[in-house]
């Protein structure tokens, strides 16, 4: 073999021949021909200087079996990669049996020598050796050079290179092992821009149809298993973080894989979780039992969903955004994202009208109410066809009309729901969106006097008719406000066009509107001569902070008087120059309303000057009357100004006509509690 590669025995290349024939298989030396021996030895010969995988093929001469020399790099050389070559092998010459073994030693090559053997009886085919060479340097190559090669064929070597060198050294190895180069660049590529654009939390759901990442498909999974990625900076998610949230949206977790990264170049670190999902029963995750007093026999347990779609995709993902940003509740009416295909803000109205209704003294729980409108989901979608038809300022040509016949159609199904309970629950919808005179829901965006964000109000505001509200207690006032938030929600009941009243914090929050129709009938007693129709409203605070730190404390109850006075102005009608101007965005189903006033009540005594500077941001008619009182007004108290006060008033004005009220006969024009303040008395 040295004289056909004409080289000299004691030359380097003499040499290195000499020492890759002394450590040739011996089995190959026995059976190989001089002239099928030379170009191998030579071809091993050059990944001396160029370190590469490169496979020699011989048959042999019976057609019994192939032997495979596999040279590649030693470095590269691992347990996974000679298991991937070994199948590489036996797919391409359709091997019954595989017998291998492996040199690694001091030298920079490693060598696997691979005997395949085709079933008795069956030749071996025919194969493409630089086809079958170029399957096995893939399966060589090591993660990151994948990753890298990736990279560039899809970035470009230039943003390819920065994203790299930002993160070299930060991808685990579990990582690595679980998520192909290919899959493992899109999640780089979107944490890179998180951080760019300051997000913290980032979702991603896709299906996977047999095997991600090598893991197979958690089984019960007939149509494939949905995935859900979560990209997460900074500090990291827990179970119990995202367990009961993907519960609430429809979802099971079957499994899950975390992967922590560090902070690149001293950055933060992030985490990215891969979670399997499946679709849980409507209207109740599985294994839950039936409250008491409900109706039992209601579908439960595992139901295989379709794919995500890019529709529901969409849905679904946005859901899981605005619910880790706070801007929705965790509850069970978020699966009506999955289970009626609606959006998140769709929800919110579905859930504030259910706050409402528990408020009206509704027996039926939420959990019930939630579980309705996911078993009907036909009649749910009709309910926010009918909202958005009333209230969307861009389709009201024709909204009438349209209305109507959403309406009947509505009506039709709703005679063919067979429990009693599901229709009362879902003809109350009805009933409260055709009471509903106004809506802030619209108002994406809202800034006074102008619509100039695209961000969507953290609050919702309905103004009903009370009088066509079904089964609400009396009295029943004129106008009401309801205001709903995840941080808040409040009412606002106004018994006359024209009709003053404070608004108050309440502690009620269960049931707060009892309470505050219960100080509306009170007033109307006290104030029956001098002014009987008034006005009371109040607020609940859902998420205080520990009463110990006075300062949030006090804060959060700002905050949340604050966005219920923003709330009602936004549905409120204002006057310039003696003219009445809607407020943007919003339908009006009732005549023109400019009236508002709110005073200070329980709680809310020091709030005047707050209310009155948001009223001015509005350009509020009433300007500092909208709030009476502040630090522009009286405080009739500590000026005497309040019925006690008037009476001893009216005590000195005798004195002076030499007559005592107390043994002499006089007229009342008037009657007012002595403990009340001149402006109810």
């Amino acid at each position: 073999m040295l004289e056909r590669a004409g080289v000299a025995p004691d030359s380097h290349d003499g040499q290195d021949l000499t020492e890759i024939l002394e450590g040739y298989p011996r089995e190959e030396l026995f059976q190989i021909s001089v002239e099928e021996l030379t170009p191998i030895a030579l071809g091993v010969l050059r990944l001396r200087t160029h370190r590469q995988t490169r496979l020699f093929l011989r048959k042999d001469v019976y057609g019994r079996y192939m032997s495979c020399l596999v040279y590649l790099p030693r470095d590269r050389y691992t347990t996974p990669v000679r298991l991937r070559m070994l199948e590489i092998l036996r797919e391409a010459l359709h091997g019954a049996a595989v017998v291998y073994s492996a040199t690694v030693g001091e030298s920079p090559l490693a060598r696997l020598h691979v005997v395949v053997r085709p079933e008795l009886g069956t030749a071996l085919p025919d194969v493409d050796p630089a086809q079958l060479e170029a399957a096995l340097t893939a399966a060589a190559r090591s993660w990151d050079e994948d990753l890298a090669a990736e990279a560039s064929r899809t970035l470009g070597e230039v943003p390819a290179k920065a994203l790299l060198d930002i993160c070299a050294g930060a991808i685990p190895e579990t990582y690595k092992a679980d998520v192909p180069a290919a899959n493992a660049l899109t999640d780089l590529v979107r944490v890179h821009s998180m951080v760019s654009s300051g997000e913290s939390v980032a979702f991603d759901l896709w299906e996977a149809e047999s095997y991600m990442a090598g893991r197979p498909v958690p089984e019960g999974a007939e149509h494939g298993v949905w995935r859900l990625t979560i990209y997460r900076i900074g500090s990291p998610i827990t179970l119990t973080d995202v367990l009961p949230r993907l519960q609430h949206m429809g979802v099971e977790v079957v499994d899950e894989h975390p992967y922590e990264f560090a902070g690149p170049g001293g950055a933060q670190p992030f985490w990215i979780y891969d979670f399997g999902l499946r679709r849980s029963g409507a209207g109740r995750p599985a294994g839950e039992a039936a409250e008491t007093g409900e109706p039992s026999g209601e579908p439960a347990g595992i139901v295989p969903g379709p794919p995500p779609t890019g529709p529901v995709k969409a849905l679904f993902e946005d859901a899981l955004i605005a619910l880790w940003k706070g801007k929705i509740e965790d509850d069970g009416f978020n699966a009506l994202v999955l289970d009626a295909h609606l959006t998140w803000r769709q929800v919110v109205v579905l859930r504030a009208y259910a706050k409402y209704l528990r408020q009206a003294g509704t027996t039926f729980s939420q959990r019930y109410i939630e579980r309705v409108l996911a078993l009907n989901t036909a009649i749910t979608r009709l309910l926010i066809r009918l909202f958005e038809s009333r209230f969307d300022p861009t389709h009201q040509r024709g909204s009438d009309e349209r209305s109507e016949a959403i309406t009947e159609e509505i009506r039709g199904q709703l005679d063919e729901v067979a429990i009693l309970d599901h229709d009362r629950i879902l003809r109350s919808y009805l009933g409260l969106i055709l009471a509903t005179l106004r809506t802030s829901f619209f108002q994406v965006g809202h800034i006074p006097g102008q619509l100039a964000s695209p961000e969507e109000p953290p609050y919702l505001v309905v103004k009903l008719d009370a009088g066509q509200v079904p089964e609400l207690p009396a009295p029943r006032p004129r106008f009401e406000l309801f205001v709903y938030s995840p941080r808040l929600e409040a009412v606002h009941l106004r018994f006359a066009p024209v009709a003053r009243g404070g608004l108050r914090w309440s502690d009620r929050r269960e049931d707060f509107r009892t309470e505050i129709l219960g100080l509306a009938k009170a007033q109307e007693v006290k104030n029956s001569v001098i002014v009987p129709s008034g006005a009371k409203g109040g607020f609940v605070c859902k998420h205080l902070p520990d009463p110990a730190d006075r300062e949030a404390y006090q804060r959060e109850v700002r905050d949340c008087y604050q966005t219920f006075i923003r709330a009602m102005l936004d549905v409120t009608d204002n006057l310039r120059g003696g003219e009445v101007v809607p407020p943007p965005g919003v339908v009006r189903h009732d005549g023109d309303d400019p009236y508002l006033v709110v005073a200070a009540d329980k709680g809310t005594a020091t709030f005047s000057d707050t209310a009155n500077e948001i009223a001015n941001a509005y350009g509020y008619w009433l300007g500092d009357a909208f709030a009476s009182g502040g630090s522009e007004g009286y405080d009739h108290k500590k000026m005497g100004i309040t019925a006690r006060g008037a009476w001893e008033s009216v005590r000195f004005h005798f004195a002076t006509l030499g007559l005592d009220p107390a043994t002499t006969d006089f007229t009342v024009v008037g009657i007012g509690d002595m403990s009340g303040d001149v402006f109810g008395n």
